[in-house]
């Protein structure tokens, strides 16, 4: 048996829905799913009130040139 090594990378954005959308323009970044902040999951995260959490991003995967990549928002910035 062979042991395999893999790197995964995932990366985080202030805005992944617009890192997303310039990555496909830029990298033609394809097979993109975006999985958006539920309410509920908003509330656990405690997401201030008045936020759109729609247009947050919990999970999202995309290829460029036939490799994925990970991405998500990051909710600890300041």
């Amino acid at each position: 048996m062979t042991a395999h090594s893999a790197i995964y990378p995932y990366l985080t954005f202030a805005n992944t829905k617009e890192a997303l959308a310039y990555y496909q323009t830029v990298f033609d970044a394809q097979n993109i799913v975006r999985l958006p902040v539920t309410a509920a999951a908003a509330q656990a995260m405690q997401v201030p009130s008045g936020v759109d959490f729609s247009q947050l991003t919990m999970h999202a995967a995309f290829t460029i040139l036939g490799e994925w990549l990970y991405a998500a928002d990051n909710f600890e910035q300041n």
